[in-house]
Protein backbone atom coordinates (compact mmCIF):
# COMPACT_ATOMS: atom_id res chain seq x y z
CA UNK A 1 0.00 0.00 0.00
CA UNK A 2 1.28 3.38 -0.95
CA UNK A 3 1.43 5.74 1.99
CA UNK A 4 0.73 9.37 1.36
CA UNK A 5 2.06 12.10 3.60
CA UNK A 6 0.57 15.55 4.05
CA UNK A 7 3.68 17.14 2.57
CA UNK A 8 3.48 15.10 -0.63
CA UNK A 9 -0.27 15.49 -1.12
CA UNK A 10 -1.41 17.54 -4.12
CA UNK A 11 -2.57 21.04 -3.27
CA UNK A 12 -6.04 22.35 -4.21
CA UNK A 13 -6.23 24.62 -7.22
CA UNK A 14 -7.74 27.41 -5.17
CA UNK A 15 -4.63 27.83 -3.03
CA UNK A 16 -6.61 27.22 0.15
CA UNK A 17 -4.53 25.78 2.98
CA UNK A 18 -4.92 22.01 2.73
CA UNK A 19 -6.22 19.98 5.70
CA UNK A 20 -4.45 17.27 7.63
CA UNK A 21 -3.78 13.95 5.91
CA UNK A 22 -6.37 11.30 6.77
CA UNK A 23 -9.18 13.79 7.33
CA UNK A 24 -11.63 12.28 4.83
CA UNK A 25 -12.33 8.99 3.05
CA UNK A 26 -14.88 7.68 0.57
CA UNK A 27 -16.93 4.81 2.00
CA UNK A 28 -19.17 4.15 -1.00
CA UNK A 29 -22.79 4.81 -1.92
CA UNK A 30 -22.17 8.59 -2.22
CA UNK A 31 -21.10 8.69 1.45
CA UNK A 32 -17.86 10.06 2.94
CA UNK A 33 -16.51 9.83 6.48
CA UNK A 34 -14.05 12.19 8.12
CA UNK A 35 -12.93 14.46 10.90
CA UNK A 36 -13.54 18.17 11.49
CA UNK A 37 -10.38 18.90 9.52
CA UNK A 38 -12.29 17.97 6.36
CA UNK A 39 -14.36 21.16 6.57
CA UNK A 40 -12.43 22.92 3.84
CA UNK A 41 -14.69 24.18 1.02
CA UNK A 42 -12.07 23.51 -1.69
CA UNK A 43 -11.75 19.87 -0.61
CA UNK A 44 -15.51 19.35 -0.38
CA UNK A 45 -16.12 20.91 -3.78
CA UNK A 46 -13.37 18.83 -5.37
CA UNK A 47 -15.20 15.68 -4.21
CA UNK A 48 -18.56 17.17 -5.27
CA UNK A 49 -19.87 16.92 -1.72
CA UNK A 50 -23.10 18.88 -1.32
CA UNK A 51 -24.27 17.93 2.18
CA UNK A 52 -22.37 17.85 5.48
CA UNK A 53 -23.60 16.27 8.71
CA UNK A 54 -21.47 17.66 11.54
CA UNK A 55 -21.61 15.65 14.77
CA UNK A 56 -20.52 17.49 17.91
CA UNK A 57 -20.26 16.47 21.56
CA UNK A 58 -21.23 19.63 23.44
CA UNK A 59 -22.10 23.25 22.79
CA UNK A 60 -18.56 24.44 23.47
CA UNK A 61 -17.49 22.66 20.26
CA UNK A 62 -19.57 25.18 18.34
CA UNK A 63 -18.92 28.21 20.53
CA UNK A 64 -15.13 27.99 20.35
CA UNK A 65 -15.00 27.64 16.58
CA UNK A 66 -13.89 24.01 16.70
CA UNK A 67 -16.45 23.21 13.98
CA UNK A 68 -16.53 25.37 10.87
CA UNK A 69 -19.93 26.57 9.73
CA UNK A 70 -20.13 26.24 5.99
CA UNK A 71 -22.20 28.56 3.86
CA UNK A 72 -23.47 28.20 0.33
CA UNK A 73 -23.34 26.07 -1.74
CA UNK A 74 -23.22 23.45 1.02
CA UNK A 75 -26.16 22.24 3.05
CA UNK A 76 -25.00 21.53 6.61
CA UNK A 77 -26.69 20.41 9.81
CA UNK A 78 -25.24 20.05 13.31
CA UNK A 79 -26.26 17.09 15.45
CA UNK A 80 -25.34 16.70 19.10
CA UNK A 81 -24.14 13.19 19.92
CA UNK A 82 -22.51 13.02 23.36
CA UNK A 83 -20.48 9.88 23.38
CA UNK A 84 -20.15 7.94 26.62
CA UNK A 85 -16.47 8.45 27.37
CA UNK A 86 -16.43 12.19 26.74
CA UNK A 87 -19.24 12.76 29.22
CA UNK A 88 -18.25 10.15 31.79
CA UNK A 89 -21.84 8.94 31.72
CA UNK A 90 -23.06 5.39 32.19
CA UNK A 91 -26.20 6.21 30.19
CA UNK A 92 -25.28 6.22 26.50
CA UNK A 93 -26.88 8.60 24.04
CA UNK A 94 -29.96 6.93 22.48
CA UNK A 95 -28.21 6.79 19.13
CA UNK A 96 -31.02 5.01 17.35
CA UNK A 97 -33.49 7.78 18.20
CA UNK A 98 -30.90 10.40 17.28
CA UNK A 99 -30.37 8.83 13.86
CA UNK A 100 -34.06 8.42 13.08
CA UNK A 101 -35.06 11.88 14.28
CA UNK A 102 -32.22 14.04 13.00
CA UNK A 103 -30.04 12.18 10.52
CA UNK A 104 -31.94 9.72 8.33
CA UNK A 105 -33.89 12.20 6.20
CA UNK A 106 -30.84 14.44 5.73
CA UNK A 107 -28.68 11.50 4.66
CA UNK A 108 -31.39 10.33 2.26
CA UNK A 109 -31.39 13.75 0.62
CA UNK A 110 -27.59 13.96 0.73
CA UNK A 111 -27.14 10.67 -1.14
CA UNK A 112 -29.79 11.25 -3.81
CA UNK A 113 -27.93 11.87 -7.09
CA UNK A 114 -26.22 14.15 -7.86
CA UNK A 115 -25.71 14.85 -4.14
CA UNK A 116 -22.94 13.41 -1.97
CA UNK A 117 -22.68 13.64 1.81
CA UNK A 118 -19.87 13.88 4.35
CA UNK A 119 -20.52 12.63 7.89
CA UNK A 120 -17.88 13.77 10.33
CA UNK A 121 -17.24 14.13 14.04
CA UNK A 122 -14.23 15.62 15.82
CA UNK A 123 -11.75 12.89 14.90
CA UNK A 124 -13.71 10.66 12.52
CA UNK A 125 -13.30 7.56 14.66
CA UNK A 126 -16.47 6.58 16.51
CA UNK A 127 -19.55 8.78 16.32
CA UNK A 128 -19.40 9.43 12.58
CA UNK A 129 -18.96 5.72 11.83
CA UNK A 130 -21.90 4.89 14.11
CA UNK A 131 -24.30 7.18 12.26
CA UNK A 132 -23.01 6.02 8.87
CA UNK A 133 -23.22 2.38 9.99
CA UNK A 134 -26.85 2.80 11.00
CA UNK A 135 -27.64 4.50 7.72
CA UNK A 136 -25.98 1.83 5.58
CA UNK A 137 -27.71 -1.03 7.41
CA UNK A 138 -31.13 0.64 7.60
CA UNK A 139 -31.05 1.55 3.88
CA UNK A 140 -31.62 -2.13 3.13
CA UNK A 141 -32.01 -3.20 -0.49
CA UNK A 142 -31.80 0.38 -1.75
CA UNK A 143 -28.00 -0.04 -1.79
CA UNK A 144 -27.83 -3.44 -3.47
CA UNK A 145 -27.42 -3.58 -7.27
CA UNK A 146 -30.22 -5.54 -9.01
CA UNK A 147 -29.34 -9.19 -9.53
CA UNK A 148 -26.76 -9.29 -6.73
CA UNK A 149 -26.45 -12.71 -5.13
CA UNK A 150 -26.42 -11.96 -1.41
CA UNK A 151 -24.77 -14.31 1.08
CA UNK A 152 -28.21 -15.39 2.30
CA UNK A 153 -31.56 -15.25 0.49
CA UNK A 154 -33.08 -13.99 3.73
CA UNK A 155 -30.84 -10.96 3.88
CA UNK A 156 -32.48 -7.66 2.98
CA UNK A 157 -29.40 -5.47 2.65
CA UNK A 158 -25.84 -5.06 3.89
CA UNK A 159 -25.08 -6.81 7.16
CA UNK A 160 -23.36 -5.21 10.12
CA UNK A 161 -20.19 -7.10 9.21
CA UNK A 162 -20.44 -5.85 5.61
CA UNK A 163 -20.75 -2.29 6.82
CA UNK A 164 -17.90 -2.52 9.33
CA UNK A 165 -15.57 -3.93 6.68
CA UNK A 166 -16.54 -1.20 4.22
CA UNK A 167 -15.91 1.48 6.84
CA UNK A 168 -12.61 -0.07 7.91
CA UNK A 169 -11.46 -0.43 4.30
CA UNK A 170 -11.93 3.32 3.95
CA UNK A 171 -10.65 4.37 7.36
CA UNK A 172 -8.50 2.07 9.50
CA UNK A 173 -8.42 4.59 12.35
CA UNK A 174 -11.98 3.77 13.49
CA UNK A 175 -12.59 2.91 17.16
CA UNK A 176 -16.30 2.05 17.53
CA UNK A 177 -17.80 1.65 20.97
CA UNK A 178 -19.44 -1.71 21.71
CA UNK A 179 -22.72 -0.07 22.76
CA UNK A 180 -22.90 1.78 19.44
CA UNK A 181 -22.25 -1.42 17.47
CA UNK A 182 -25.09 -3.07 19.39
CA UNK A 183 -27.43 -0.30 18.26
CA UNK A 184 -26.37 -0.74 14.62
CA UNK A 185 -27.01 -4.48 15.01
CA UNK A 186 -30.57 -3.76 16.14
CA UNK A 187 -31.39 -2.43 12.65
CA UNK A 188 -30.22 -5.67 11.02
CA UNK A 189 -32.08 -7.82 13.54
CA UNK A 190 -35.32 -5.96 12.83
CA UNK A 191 -34.78 -6.08 9.08
CA UNK A 192 -33.75 -9.73 8.65
CA UNK A 193 -35.17 -11.36 11.75
CA UNK A 194 -31.81 -12.32 13.24
CA UNK A 195 -28.07 -11.95 12.74
CA UNK A 196 -27.17 -13.91 9.60
CA UNK A 197 -23.43 -13.30 9.87
CA UNK A 198 -21.30 -14.96 12.50
CA UNK A 199 -20.28 -11.90 14.46
CA UNK A 200 -17.81 -12.07 17.30
CA UNK A 201 -17.97 -8.72 19.05
CA UNK A 202 -15.11 -9.70 21.34
CA UNK A 203 -12.74 -9.70 18.37
CA UNK A 204 -13.84 -6.33 17.05
CA UNK A 205 -11.25 -3.60 17.57
CA UNK A 206 -12.93 -0.68 19.18
CA UNK A 207 -13.14 1.62 22.13
CA UNK A 208 -10.43 -0.23 24.08
CA UNK A 209 -7.90 1.23 21.64
CA UNK A 210 -9.19 4.80 21.48
CA UNK A 211 -6.48 6.14 23.79
CA UNK A 212 -3.70 4.30 21.97
CA UNK A 213 -1.46 5.87 19.34
CA UNK A 214 -2.76 5.84 15.77
CA UNK A 215 -0.26 3.16 14.78
CA UNK A 216 -1.63 0.74 17.38
CA UNK A 217 -5.24 1.36 16.34
CA UNK A 218 -4.37 0.79 12.68
CA UNK A 219 -2.45 -2.39 13.51
CA UNK A 220 -5.36 -3.91 15.42
CA UNK A 221 -7.97 -2.87 12.85
CA UNK A 222 -5.84 -4.30 10.06
CA UNK A 223 -5.79 -7.68 11.85
CA UNK A 224 -9.59 -7.70 12.03
CA UNK A 225 -9.90 -6.61 8.41
CA UNK A 226 -7.44 -9.21 7.13
CA UNK A 227 -9.25 -11.96 9.04
CA UNK A 228 -12.32 -11.33 6.88
CA UNK A 229 -10.77 -10.81 3.46
CA UNK A 230 -13.06 -13.41 1.94
CA UNK A 231 -15.93 -10.95 2.15
CA UNK A 232 -14.12 -8.02 0.56
CA UNK A 233 -14.38 -8.93 -3.12
CA UNK A 234 -18.16 -9.23 -2.87
CA UNK A 235 -18.37 -5.88 -1.12
CA UNK A 236 -16.22 -4.08 -3.67
CA UNK A 237 -18.90 -4.72 -6.27
CA UNK A 238 -21.44 -2.81 -4.21
CA UNK A 239 -19.54 0.47 -4.08
CA UNK A 240 -19.86 1.30 -7.76
CA UNK A 241 -18.12 4.66 -7.79
CA UNK A 242 -14.31 4.33 -8.03
CA UNK A 243 -12.37 5.51 -5.01
CA UNK A 244 -10.78 8.90 -5.68
CA UNK A 245 -7.05 8.37 -5.21
CA UNK A 246 -6.59 12.09 -4.54
CA UNK A 247 -8.24 11.80 -1.14
CA UNK A 248 -5.69 12.60 1.51
CA UNK A 249 -6.18 9.58 3.71
CA UNK A 250 -3.12 7.57 4.64
CA UNK A 251 -5.24 4.88 6.29
CA UNK A 252 -6.84 3.28 3.21
CA UNK A 253 -6.56 -0.39 2.30
CA UNK A 254 -6.34 -0.45 -1.50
Amino acid sequence: MEKRSASSSPKPKTGTQWPKAGCIAYVGFRRYIGSRYALVPALLQEQEITHVLSIYTNESDLANGKYKKLGEPFKQIFVKFADVDSQGSSDPTPVRDLYLAKCKAFLKEGTTPPNKVLVHCAWGRSRSMTILGMDLVSSGMDLIPPGTNLASPRRQGLSVMDVLLLLLSARLILTPQDSFIDEIKSFEEERDGDMLDSFDLDNLPGAQYRNEKDEKIIEENRKFFNAHKDKIERLKGFIGTPVDKRLYNSHRLD
